[in-house]
């Protein structure tokens, strides 16, 4: 049986996800919210392979690719 998006995005909120983006980065955060158009808003972010640390971001939704609960 697969899994909606909606449903999955539903069953994160406040949760920690990993998401994937276009450009092959991938960030860890804790989902606060997304809307209709799937853009996510994530808190506590960092950047897997990197040193980027947020408190909060907005990830446009066309521009991810895959998103993962952690």
């Amino acid at each position: 049986m697969a899994i909606r998006p909606e449903a999955m995005l539903r069953g994160s909120l406040g949760k920690r996800v990993r998401i994937t983006t276009r450009t092959g980065r991938e960030y860890i955060g804790t989902l606060r919210s997304y809307d209709e158009l799937d853009n996510l808003y994530l808190e506590d972010v960092e950047e897997v392979e990197g040193e980027l640390k947020l408190k909060r971001a907005v990830f446009k939704g066309g521009n991810i690719t895959f998103v993962m609960r952690l």
